[in-house]
């Protein structure tokens, strides 16, 4: 018996038809069938792994049955294997086809001759493609031109003996086999107390090939078009983040998502590969069921899902996300504005290609912007202009408008009621045509006071003597005392009109306020803005008032007169009355003392002219 290879010793990774092997590669398959049958074994239950045969085997060729029960593949049915207390379909194991490690079997046949251990359990899965020892790509033996018996394992390899020993020679760079270790421990009876010990080995074999598929290369490569060099790269990329459970998974999609340039909005249209792999495992067996919540939790964190929409065979509880479709659905917005509501809230430095927002942060923002006011709607709300509701927004008084890029600031309605009440809080609900009072406006035009000077006046108290008709709402609707308000004006201490206001009144270019200002023609104050630290020109009405004494700007002049500058100019040359001398590009500027008695008698009242 010995001759017939059953007597000799057992080796690392022998299995119950390396023996059969060895008796087919001496003797031939006709003999090695006879003799089994002979010695009262069955050839078909041998090479199926039935449990009695392999004892009886083991007992024959003086092994230990448990050793040869480990590594023994066992038929379930006509689609099921098991090898190690794992159960895999059989298109995961290969026993038609040699998948060999060339070192291994060099240093095999070094060690224990020509019929040295040929089989390792776990390079039958189709899932291993590196070796744990050497971390090099496994080999498939090619078929030889000799016509082999599946269980002719050694005569094959006989065959292709030259080529597994040149590739053996072949220098190469050593690949991770983190996932293979796994694999044997998983064979052997073993566990790593990872996530994936909850599946069989064969769907979580499956799960970390097409999650490293899907982080690696999305939806853009398949298996098919993968050399086994990415395979093995892919295998260990999804077993990394797979083997610390939903989180990591989570965190390793969605950085990938991020990182693409051509995102889209489903999962199906980001992860194809691993989506559809997902959808055939979608069943009722409890042992998938983790899976499919772990990756339906994902997009319905991720992506835009309705409540009581499915995914994966999970049912979504609430809306988590906002895309811009869902968005003008739910808040009834057209799709360009709540693309652009989205990309600003988004927020990201490389934003989605369709923007995703969390529900729970988005939500408040739109239903504010729902209820938001377009500008003309809020100055005709507060009864002002837009440079004074601008100003209102600068010194804080209103809250800062709801900016969204491409589209027009809209302001709170409920800080515009907030205001509101602050300002007729101080205020009493009287007959505002009382004497001694006036409406803000009138006093606006009686001292040059702004709007917003005055509400500043009320909101903070300084000015205590207020009156508002009832049911008041906007600013005029409300009157204030003139001699508190002349009282007020005595006190300030800070000048009222900026340059640019100093130009709308005098009717000048910028070139000539610059000038005039540089050249101290008018004077003024220099102060620092508060909210940019910049240091500005500013002006007393009495500025003005002295500059005016001695000069006349032409646009200042015409304004007053209804009159074209053209033709104000024509009137003022007309009687001799000649411009000063400025800078080219300066607006002309006249000396009041050269003109004549019916120009001095033109009533220049800027005042009224003022629209600040």
């Amino acid at each position: 018996m010995s001759r017939l290879g059953l007597t000799l010793p057992h080796r690392q990774y022998e299995t119950p038809y390396s023996y059969v092997s060895r008796l087919v590669a001496l003797n031939g398959v006709k003999f090695a069938e006879d003799f089994v049958s002979d010695i009262g074994l069955s050839w078909q239950a041998i090479w199926e792994g039935d449990e009695a045969a392999v004892r009886d085997m083991a007992c024959l060729a003086s092994q230990d049955p448990e050793a040869l029960l480990r590594c023994n593949i066992h038929r379930l049915s006509a689609t099921e294997l098991i090898v190690g207390g794992e159960i895999f379909p059989s298109t995961n194991l290969q026993r038609t086809s040699l998948k060999v490690c060339p070192r291994c079997l060099r240093e095999d046949q070094q060690k224990y001759g020509q019929f040295g251990p040929y089989f390792r359990v776990y390079w039958a899965t189709s899932h291993s493609r590196v070796c744990t020892h050497h971390g090099m790509l496994l080999l498939t033996v090619p078929k030889g031109v000799h016509r082999r018996s599946a269980m002719d394992t050694w005569g094959q390899l006989s065959d292709q003996w030259a080529l597994i020993e040149d590739e053996a020679l072949v220098p190469y760079d050593r690949l991770s086999a983190g996932f293979p270790q796994y694999q044997i421990k998983r064979l052997a009876g073993k566990h790593s107390n990872v996530w994936l010990d909850q599946f069989p080995l064969a769907i979580a074999s499956q799960l970390c090939e097409y999650l490293g598929m899907a982080l690696l290369h999305s939806d853009r490569r398949s298996t098919a078009s993968c050399t086994s060099e990415e395979l093995v790269i892919a295998i260990e990329r999804g077993f990394d983040a797979a083997q610390h459970g939903p989180t990591r998974i989570w965190n390793a999609l969605r950085e990938v998502r991020r990182s693409s340039t051509a995102m889209g909005s489903t999962f199906l249209s980001d992860f194809g590969i691993l989506h559809n792999w997902l959808k055939k495992t979608k069943q009722d067996d409890i042992d998938h069921r983790p899976i499919l919540d772990a990756f339906a939790q994902f997009g319905f964190q991720e992506y835009s899902f309705a409540p009581g929409e499915r995914f994966l065979g999970l049912v979504c509880p609430e809306r988590r996300n906002y895309c811009p479709v869902s968005l003008a659905q739910d808040y009834g917005l057209d799709i360009v504005m709540a693309r652009k509501i989205l990309r600003g809230l988004q927020g990201d430095s490389k934003p989605y290609k369709t923007p995703i927002v969390k529900a729970d942060w988005a939500g408040p923002f739109v239903e504010r912007f729902c209820r938001s006011l377009l500008p003309h709607e809020t100055e005709a709300a507060l009864g002002v202009d837009r440079a004074v509701l601008a100003r209102l927004v600068e010194n804080k008084l209103l809250a800062a408008p709801i900016k969204i890029a491409g589209c027009n600031d809209r302001y709170d309605p409920d800080d515009l009621s907030r205001f509101q009440q602050k300002i007729f809080a101080r205020s009493k609900p009287v007959n505002t045509q009382s004497d001694g009072f006036a409406l803000m406006r009138e006093l606006r035009t009686m001292f040059s006071i702004r709007l917003d000077t005055m509400c500043q006046w009320i909101c903070s108290g300084f000015v205590t003597k207020v009156e508002h008709c009832k049911d008041a709402t906007a600013f005029q609707d409300i009157a204030l005392s003139i001699d508190e308000v002349r009282s007020k004006l005595a006190q300030s201490r800070q000048p009222d009109f900026s340059k640019a206001e100093l130009k709308s009144i005098l009717c000048v270019n910028d070139t000539t306020t610059a000038h005039l200002v540089r050249e101290k023609l008018i004077s003024g104050e220099k102060l620092k803005n508060s909210f940019n630290n910049k240091i500005e020109h500013r002006f007393w009405p009495k500025d003005i008032d002295d500059f005016l004494e001695e000069y006349v700007s032409l646009g200042l002049f015409a304004k007053t007169l209804f009159l074209q500058p053209f033709a104000a100019r024509q009137r003022l040359a007309r009687n001799g009355v000649l411009p000063l001398e400025l800078p080219p590009k300066c607006s002309r500027i006249f000396l009041r003392k050269d003109l004549t008695e019916c120009v001095l008698t033109v009533p220049l009242d800027w005042r009224s002219l003022v629209n600040s």
